[in-house]
């Protein structure tokens, strides 16, 4: 009966690892189409300067980095005041970097396919992991598949291949796309090893994408990474057993502000200045009513995830999608 046994589960482990290198092989697959797939919106030398603006970073970055240190006025804003934007140098100047080899038009496909390519890949690995510790050896085929269905869900149930209405513009907030699921991953895979490589890699792209770290993003940050947080934090106190590494914690939130201080220094600074854009913004309150609550009040229904996770596409060639 031992031999038995030990035949069944090697002849077992055999097939439970061809069938999950065939799905990893399936998951590298989509990953590359998602990649590659925003090189066929834009023809060759074509460009969108939608997005209030923004796409300019990616036509003339540098100059683009010169209007946002030396400051630029408010342009429809109640006060046109001028400020500068440090959070800017990190990401533009890679753009700026990336120009020198790429057209604009590859440089924005690239950033595109980036954005769907990891938003799926850290999706996967995410919901995989957190499945990993409650489902049994016999079913990691299912696991993968969940994690591979979830990760397609996140990608496509957003519109994120709906390039007329997410993909038509360069805000930087829309990074949030796929940093978010990234951070997470990186956090959650920190708290369950306690590497410091994880936290490193965290603080790194942190300091890479500023801008989705500054006070322009501040809604969309406090609307996630609070959240994720105190779940990663749940998680690793039921589920993990090495519990929760508090001083890593503390060491990374320590690091964090302290690579960003040149954009926050500036920031609070510019807070006790009455003629600063950003204390207008805090401060003012006809400011406040018009360029907050008002903004705020005309996109809330788009930010109901209930009503709007299912949205049909805008182009009715991507509408099976939903």
């Amino acid at each position: 009966m031992d031999d038995i046994r030990f035949l069944y589960d090697t002849l077992w482990t055999f097939v439970l690892t061809k069938e999950i290198m065939k799905q990893r092989m399936v998951v590298a697959l989509i990953a590359l189409v998602l990649l590659v797939t925003p090189f066929f919106w834009l023809k060759p030398g074509e460009m969108d300067l939608g997005g209030d603006s923004n796409r300019l970073f990616f036509y003339a970055p540098i100059d683009y980095l010169k209007a946002s240190i030396f400051g630029v006025p408010q342009v429809g804003l109640v006060h046109e005041i001028t400020e500068p934007r440090y959070f800017y140098l990190p990401y533009v100047s890679l753009i700026a970097l990336l120009r020198t080899f790429f057209s604009p038009t590859t440089v924005i496909n690239l950033f595109n396919g980036l954005k769907l390519s990891v938003s799926f890949l850290m999706i996967y690995l995410i919901v995989s992991g957190l499945l990993k510790g409650i489902i049994d050896k016999e079913a990691k085929i299912s696991r993968n598949l969940a994690a591979m269905l979830a990760a397609l869900f996140y990608v496509v149930a957003m519109g994120s291949l709906n390039m007329e209405f997410y993909w038509s513009t360069a805000i930087t907030s829309h990074n949030q796309v796929f940093l978010n699921p990234l951070f997470f991953y990186l956090l959650y895979k920190f708290l369950q090893v306690n590497k410091d490589i994880y936290l490193w890699l965290a603080l790194l792209l942190s300091l890479i994408f500023a801008p989705n770290f500054s006070l322009s993003a501040a809604p969309p940050f406090f609307a996630f990474y609070p959240l994720a947080l105190v779940f990663l934090l749940l998680y690793t106190k039921l589920f993990l057993p090495k519990g929760i590494s508090w001083t890593g914690l503390f060491k990374g939130l320590f690091l964090f502000l302290g690579l960003h201080s040149f954009q926050y220094f500036p920031l609070i600074v510019s807070l006790f200045d009455s003629s600063s854009f950003s204390s207008s913004r805090v401060f003012d309150k006809q400011l406040i009513v018009s360029a907050g609550v008002s903004y705020f009040m005309a996109l809330r229904a788009q930010g109901k995830a209930v009503l709007n996770i299912l949205l049909p596409s805008g182009s009715g060639g991507f509408q099976w999608t939903t």
